[in-house]
């Protein structure tokens, strides 16, 4: 997943299903609308994902890496020789950048 918990499992996918439960509301098959608010949320959170995606990927010098991690102070002197962008979940964006770093700018 590329992106932070509002587009992934918070505000957003929450307001589309608030809106899309509000216009369903009237209707009496309430299983296909059901369906069809979680069908559209999914369709929402893969483009907002797939367009986070490819505003990194198109940021020269950028390595994605996907999986799933913990970073180990091992880990952390490999990570001191370049730029490293860690989205906490928490509305926190942390950048730790070497002094030889240049990936993404000053």
């Amino acid at each position: 997943m590329y992106g932070g918990t509002c587009i992934n499992i918070g505000c957003i996918p929450s307001k589309l299903l608030l809106v899309e439960g509000e216009k369903s509301a009237r209707l009496t098959d309430k299983s296909a609308a059901f369906q069809a608010a979680m069908q559209r949320r999914e369709q929402l959170t893969s483009a907002l994902r797939a367009a986070n995606y490819n505003k990194l990927a198109t940021i020269p010098g950028v390595e994605i890496l996907t999986g799933d991690g913990a970073l180990s102070l091992r880990m952390w002197s490999k990570c001191l020789q370049r730029t490293v962008l860690v989205r906490s979940g928490r509305a926190h964006l942390y950048q730790y950048r070497s002094a030889s770093s240049d990936a993404l700018g000053s």
